[in-house]
């Protein structure tokens, strides 16, 4: 509001009112309807503001407003040592923001609203605050510089009190993420289990299961179908025993662990201890200065047996022996290496200048056709002026070739063909 400076003719100077002036012929002023209505009304809004109703015949309602509004917008810093209750200064429209009020905020919590309480005269406090999201709740003690760690309350939006551990005894099923134990578990001596840390000193964690010295309980471990039922399972019993499902995977043994010796000729699925090996492979190869024997390669084809004092004998494989046909016209295999030879006698006689000769092998060669030789047989001592070769050879035969340098009668010559193939 302010003093009607635009309404004309009710006796204003410069808006502001004045008295009559009889002397002078001031005329007083009056109040226009419309400013004096215009006042009204923000008085009247005033003590609506301080949720009072307006009264035409009480004249401290403005004053009380006003106090009113005040307490709206602030809290209170007075101590209250009368009555431990609610603090009823403060009202839900007006809770101190955390992220402006405090120094920090709790770790991966947003949408924070809190509010602080210091101790009156000093510089320690306390924070209490809550997540608009999580509904999480964090309170923390703050030192003289206003810092402080937060601490989380558990309420039934994040923890379930039916998992509240039992006092007097019954079933418990936490789910912990981690769990951790800083003294050594006392009473070992009395029957149950125990989880024990850093027992005299050593600093590792103890399984104990005590039952009294009977032949029950023990350690079992698990795994548990869809269903709940327990399957290879794995129990180390209280004599010592460790019971495996179906097998134990071991890397490598490094202590001196021993093992049953089992009977001579023993063939089962047991471990055999040293004892058991020596005697077997002494049965079985030593038997009369044979400390070893195997294959050269590993080829199945050179077997060969090693004597105690390192002398090494190549044993003889079966195979088929050598045959051949001893005849003019015949042939021999070697059944080691696969060779064969065939040779044939084809009359010759004398010729004039050139002959050629077909000649066919005994028997056709089974794969392949090598090269070939060629002899004269003569008659008599009178020499022999010819010469021979051959072509087209096959695995059937070939063609020889005779050729006369000289002309001398060599009535009877015969050509020899020797052959080699496989």
């Amino acid at each position: 509001m302010d003093y009607p400076k635009s309404v004309p003719n009710v006796g204003l100077v410069g808006g502001k009112f004045v008295d009559e002036n009889i002397a002078t012929g001031q005329v007083g002023s009056l109040i226009p309807s419309a400013w004096g209505s215009a006042v009204t009304d923000e008085i009247i809004n005033v003590i609506k503001a301080g949720d009072i109703a307006p009264k035409e015949n009480e004249n401290n309602q403005l004053a009380l407003a006003i106090k009113e509004i005040i307490k709206k917008g602030t809290v209170s810093s007075n101590n209250d040592t009368a009555v431990v209750g609610k603090v009823s200064d403060v009202t839900s429209a007006r809770f101190i923001s955390g992220n402006t009020d405090t120094t920090d905020l709790p770790a991966g919590v947003g949408y924070f609203s809190g509010i602080r309480a210091k101790y009156n005269g000093g510089k320690l406090g306390f924070d209490f605050g809550c997540s608009m999201t999580s509904r999480r709740s964090f309170g923390r003690l703050t030192l003289t510089d206003g810092t402080g760690d937060w601490f989380e309350y558990l309420t039934t939006a994040n923890f379930n009190p039916a998992d509240y551990i039992p006092k007097n005894g019954g079933a418990f099923y936490p789910k912990f993420s981690g769990l951790s134990f800083n003294s050594e578990a006392g009473g070992y001596n009395t029957i149950g289990g125990y989880i024990g840390w850093g027992a005299n000193g050593s600093g590792t964690v103890q399984f104990i299961c005590n039952k009294g010295g009977g032949s029950t309980g023990g350690f079992l471990f698990a795994h548990s179908d869809a269903a709940g039922n327990l399957t290879n399972a794995m129990r180390y019993t209280p004599d010592g025993r460790l019971a495996i499902a179906t097998e134990l995977y071991v890397p490598a043994i490094v202590s001196n662990t021993t093992a049953p010796t089992q009977s001579q000729g023993y063939a089962g699925s047991y471990i055999a201890n040293c004892a058991y090996v020596v005697a077997a492979v002494q049965y079985k190869i030593n038997g009369n200065a044979c400390g070893e024997a195997g294959f050269i390669g590993g080829d199945s084809a050179v077997p060969y047996m090693k004597n105690t004092n390192g002398t090494v004998v190549r044993l003889q494989v079966d195979r088929p022996k050598d045959t051949a046909l001893l005849s003019p016209s015949g042939w021999s295999k070697n059944a080691d290496t696969g060779e064969i030879k065939q040779w044939v006698e084809v009359l010759v006689d004398d010729i004039s200048s050139t002959k050629n000769l077909a000649v066919s092998w005994p028997f056709q060669f089974p794969n392949s056709f090598l090269n070939a030789q060629i002899t004269f047989r003569i008659t008599s001592s009178i020499g022999c002026t010819c010469a021979a070769s051959y072509h087209s050879g096959t695995t059937s035969g070939c063609i020889v070739k005779v050729e006369e340098w000289a002309s001398i009668l060599q009535t009877g010559m015969v050509a020899i063909v020797e052959a080699r193939g496989n």
